[in-house]
């Protein structure tokens, strides 16, 4: 300490710069028990072309049946257009050809599960099974091999050895909404 300073002014600092790590430790504290209670999550099982995905359900509103889509103009292939859920536009991604590369053929026997955030979207599945619950930390990177690892958080086993692939419902959609 040098002479020009107040003795009394760095000892209040001092106590100012230890209140504010006690806060930081708390915030801390708290991210890490928050993050510990999110690593359960609720996923749906949906089925697209008699393949088993899981989605995170988050942010689904609801799973309706199938209505015609309007024709979006210039939008990519697995755009099956939009429908209007209440006063909600919902752009409908065609499941199969975004995830297998071939178009899905429109059918009352579809369904959508309808997704809510700053766009809604609707994904467009065959079936849709159980709701579950599985752990974040069982998420495993998905293989390259996968031909859609690139629209998957990760994959998990269920009870039966089969692994499931847990799909990112950001990144489904990305290319239409950035």
């Amino acid at each position: 300490m040098t002479e020009s300073q107040d003795p009394v002014a760095v000892f209040e600092r001092v106590r100012e710069l230890e209140a504010e790590i006690a806060s930081l430790v708390r915030g801390l504290d708290r991210e890490t028990a928050i993050r510990e209670e999110d690593a359960e999550f609720t996923v749906l099982e949906v089925e697209v072309d008699e393949s088993t995905y899981l989605i995170p359900i988050d942010q689904a509103r609801e799973v309706v049946s199938m209505a015609w889509p309007e024709v979006v103009v210039g939008a990519p292939s697995w755009v099956m257009g939009t429908v209007s859920f209440g006063s909600q536009p919902a752009t409908l991604i065609d499941m199969a050809e975004r995830l297998h590369g071939h178009a899905t053929k429109l059918s009352s026997e579809l369904l959508m599960v309808i997704l809510e955030g700053a766009r809604w979207l609707g994904l467009v599945v065959t079936d849709v099974g159980n709701l579950r619950e599985i752990n974040a930390n069982d998420l495993t990177t998905p293989g390259s091999e996968l031909p859609c690892a690139e629209f998957l958080l990760g994959t998990v086993c269920d009870d039966e050895g089969r692994t499931l692939p847990v799909l990112s419902t950001r990144r489904l959609g990305h290319d239409i909404h950035g």
